[in-house]
């Protein structure tokens, strides 16, 4: 009888243990700062599971030790009454499955957490503090399960065994009174908060708040107030507080809504939120043909830009303040920009413009060497000729002033006359050619007098 009522005083330690170990994981999973991914989830999904089904074997061995417990409880009482009992003979019963034999309980752990300490001193008390050994050997087991400020609290106190009996008042003053253990169950509630708005976030959720009241419940408090109603319920995501709400609007005006009454409502509109997911997942229902929408595109008119002198009034291919390729394209690369299109984003190697708009090749517009050559071709043509047209001038000059006396003074007089050639227009057409030509007075060798003459001018000549 005695192996018996230890086996369920065992049995029920290990699940309390279990129980704890659980409640402790699950609230480790919840704080998590990242959400978990699908792999993870799975597993710790897989653990729960396999806790929860422990728990369930727990209570059905627990039940079994029961009858097993009566069926001895009613042996032992037949044979007193027949006497079958002799003077020196002890009765015994042995388990017809053998001797029970249970794994050693770890001693628990406590860091301080009042809400903690109903649960640790109920395993403190089952694995250390009711067995039969010293008091010295108890205070260096409960120092060895204390951590942090719990620990810290319990060695100002000298291990003896005189001081062991002062150790666990001390520390259920502190710990366990009924104050600072619902003062703690308020501040994990005020913290507590749905990883995200998925059903199965919000179940968690669900499952530590009922555990919590009911915790608070224990301790006598009152949890039908306005406040905690209201606290309670905006944890929740807005589509369920929404179905609560609407039932409790629903209720006649001298019924008060209970926090009871309110977690009943939560947990039924889980219930179905679950029930409806998982229809939805199996079925999904065929999506009704929606009519194409218009897209309107909205072109901006892009404001020009330079990335050589930044301004805003032309573009870069544009810019007069830097205006040969090879000084754009060291101004690109001083600047770190991308020869392809001037980004600043990336480099060259990595560019996907669609290159010069005159050549093809992969660059910027503004830096391409084959447009510059053919505009800076016809820009010299144009100042080489105009540069020609005044060297023949100055040259003409400068042979009649050396000729002699009286054709420099002739030639004081008489300013000469350059004809200029006069071009056709592209909308005339003409086979006549025109020479550009003008008229000099010079000294006859013969005569020694002036006359005026038709000279060609060469426009090439130095």
């Amino acid at each position: 009888m005695s192996k018996l009522n230890s086996a369920q005083v065992h049995l029920r330690t290990v699940q309390t243990s279990l129980e704890r170990a659980l409640y402790a994981f699950t609230e480790a999973v919840d704080n998590l700062e990242r959400p978990l991914n699908d792999e993870e989830r799975a597993r710790v999904e897989e653990h729960i599971e396999k806790a929860s089904l422990l728990l369930s074997e727990s209570e059905e061995l627990m039940a079994q030790l029961e009858v097993r417990k009566q069926e001895t409880s009613s042996r032992i009482t037949t044979y007193s009454e027949e006497g079958a009992n002799t003077e020196g003979v002890t009765p015994s019963y042995r388990y017809p499955g053998g001797r029970v034999e249970l794994p050693r309980l770890p001693i628990p752990e406590f860091s301080g957490k009042s809400w903690q300490w109903d649960n640790f001193w109920e395993l403190f008390n089952a694995t250390v503090h009711s067995l039969p050994i010293s008091n010295l050997q108890k205070f260096n087991y409960l120092l060895k399960a204390l951590k942090g400020d719990a620990r810290q609290s319990a060695e100002r106190y000298q291990v003896t065994s005189e001081n062991y009996p002062l150790v666990l008042e001390h520390l259920q003053k502190r710990y366990g009174t009924v104050s600072s253990i619902v003062s703690g169950l308020h501040e994990r509630l005020e913290k507590w908060a749905a990883q995200s708005a998925d059903l199965k976030d919000q179940m968690k959720l669900f499952d530590k708040i009922s555990s919590l009241t009911q915790q608070l419940e224990s301790k006598g408090e009152n949890l039908d107030s306005l406040w905690l109603l209201s606290k309670i319920l905006s944890k929740f995501r807005n589509d369920i507080r929404r179905r609560v709400l609407e039932k409790k609007v629903a209720l006649p005006a001298e019924k008060i809504w209970t926090l009871r009454e309110q977690m009943n409502t939560i947990e039924s509109v889980l219930r179905q939120e679950e029930v409806i997911e998982r229809y939805m997942a199996q079925k999904p229902e065929q999506q009704i043909a929606q009519k194409p929408r218009q897209i309107v595109v909205v072109e901006k008119k892009k404001t020009p830009y330079c990335f050589y002198c930044e301004c805003t009034d032309h573009w870069s291919t544009s810019c007069t303040k830097l205006k040969l390729p090879k000084e754009r394209m060291e101004h690109l690369k001083r600047s770190h920009r991308c020869l392809g299109c001037g980004s600043k984003n990336h480099i060259y190697a990595e560019c996907n413009s669609k290159g010069c708009i005159h050549c093809g090749k992969k660059h910027h517009s503004s830096i391409c060497f084959e447009n510059a050559s053919a505009t800076s071709y016809q820009r010299r043509n144009e100042e080489k000729k105009n540069e020609k047209v005044k060297r023949t001038l100055q040259n003409f000059s400068s042979a009649a002033e050396d000729s002699s006396p009286i054709q420099k003074d002739s030639a004081a007089n008489a300013n000469p006359t350059v004809m200029a050639a006069s071009e056709m227009s592209s909308k005339e057409k003409s086979n006549d050619i025109f020479l550009l030509t003008g008229a000099l007075k010079v000294m006859h060798p013969v005569t020694k007098e002036l006359q005026e003459v038709e000279v060609l001018l060469d426009t090439g000549a130095d």
